[in-house]
């Protein structure tokens, strides 16, 4: 089981950096993660809440979910905008694990009946002044240069790092720490991805 589990990760993590692409039947971490979330709702402290109900969340936990879905947001709309501007995979890539990660946090801001506050808004435009600003800011960085742009999402993850390690520190319903964890994981690997495009292209320079 543990070697199944460590080869799913060593897996998911080379087709998100672009190394590997997944065949049919390929079930990539991203996948796994939006799997492990849709189970029943989760009552605070790990344990299992009847069927039908659900257990009412913390202010930290709606302010984590409100707050990861605008980070989730920005971060593919930051990478397809690079996908644009240079033509380089690992945007295409990781922006679409984006995507999963914003349809996972959305599943729990709907479970929980909490307004998505990014829901039908079109790519860079964002609700919070202070998110638009970071959109707006990272955009203009990246489009300076293609290790600009590889910096950018350098940054991008470490915010999204620091946000989701905040977030499980409040959180206690298990379904919203399942989430967090396996998108921290992922975050994780996208740094480690983007981290090695810097290094290649600063040697380059």
């Amino acid at each position: 089981m543990f070697e199944t589990l460590e080869l799913r990760r060593m897996l998911s993590g080379a087709v998100e950096i672009g190394l590997v692409s997944p065949g049919p039947g390929v079930c990539t971490g991203d996948q796994v993660q939006l799997r492990m979330q849709t189970g029943a709702p989760s009552e605070p402290g790990g344990g299992q809440g009847t069927i039908g109900e659900v257990a009412p969340l913390s202010a930290a936990e709606v302010t984590g979910l409100l707050t990861n879905v605008r980070e989730e947001k920005l971060a593919r709309d930051v990478y397809n905008a690079m996908y644009t501007q240079w033509g380089s995979p690992i945007f295409r890539n990781i922006a679409n694990a984006e995507q999963q990660h914003l349809n996972a946090v959305a599943t729990l801001l709907d479970r929980y009946d909490v307004p998505n506050p990014v829901a039908g808004l079109p790519a860079g435009v964002f609700d919070d002044p202070a998110v638009q600003q970071a959109y707006d800011q990272f955009v203009a960085r990246g489009n300076q240069s293609v290790l600009e742009a590889m910096r950018v999402g350098v940054e991008i993850e470490r915010q999204d790092i620091q946000m989701l390690q905040q977030s499980l520190r409040t959180a206690t319903h298990r379904d919203i720490r399942t989430v967090y964890s396996n998108l921290l994981a992922a975050s994780r690997t996208h740094l480690a991805a983007f981290r090695t495009q810097v290094i290649r292209l600063e040697a380059l320079e």
